[in-house]
Order: C-alpha cells, then structure tokens, then sequence
C-alpha cells in the first residue's frame, strides 16, 4: 500500500510562520510536498519583464532555503495550475492538498477547478 502523501500548494504566500493552510498541512503528520506552481496566464506577472522574473526567482530560491532549514523541499513547476496539481497528485498519491484563498479572479478560477477536479477524484 502506498503512504499517504500531502501537499501544500503555495501561490503568493511564500512564508513558514504565519500560514494556516501549511500548518493544517502539516498537522496530518504524513510526507509533505511543498509546490509552487507558476501560471502566466493566472499571475499578475502575466507578462513579466526581467526585473519581475528575477524577483520571482529570487523569492523563491530564498523560501526554498527556509524550508530546506525546516527539512522540506520546494518543487517548482510552470504550468496551469487545475492541470499540474492534479498531475501530482495522482504520481505521488496526494490524500491531502492545502492553500490559502487567492484573492485574484484568474487564480480563484483555476482554484475552483481544481477544487472541483479534486471532488470528482
């Protein structure tokens, strides 16, 4: 039998301390994959210039660090997010997805499929 697996979906809350969807992640006590999923289409850096891409990868090479302190990995995938999260979850026998609420309309769509996608699986 496969091991229960969780995931924590991170989206513009790049923090340990302070981020209730990663501490209900982390209550289940099972194997945590933390992902960062970046989608152009949904992102306010929709068409992002050097400066925009260079603060994003900064921003997470430097949470990356943080959870590599705390003894986690952040996996980061470009993508739609209702199509790369499920891909996940179905390779690594995900029981448990967490995220916080998104606040931007594009995200909380992709959001909504997801959720819904999840329901259905």
């Amino acid at each position: 039998m496969t091991p229960a697996t969780s995931m924590m979906l991170f989206r513009s809350d790049l923090r340990i301390t302070d981020n209730p969807a990663l501490f209900d992640a982390v209550q289940k006590r099972i194997p945590l994959i933390c992902l960062f999923v970046w989608d152009p289409s949904t992102s306010a850096l929709e068409q992002p210039g050097k400066a925009s891409r260079w603060w994003l990868y900064q921003s997470l090479r430097q949470f990356s660090s943080r959870l590599q302190t705390v003894g986690n990995n952040l996996v980061v995938k470009i993508g739609r997010l209702s199509e790369v999260v499920p891909e996940m979850i179905q390779h690594y026998h995900v029981t448990h997805v967490s995220w916080n609420f998104s606040y931007e309309p594009n995200a909380r769509n992709e959001e909504n499929l997801l959720r819904k996608w999840i329901t259905q699986h």
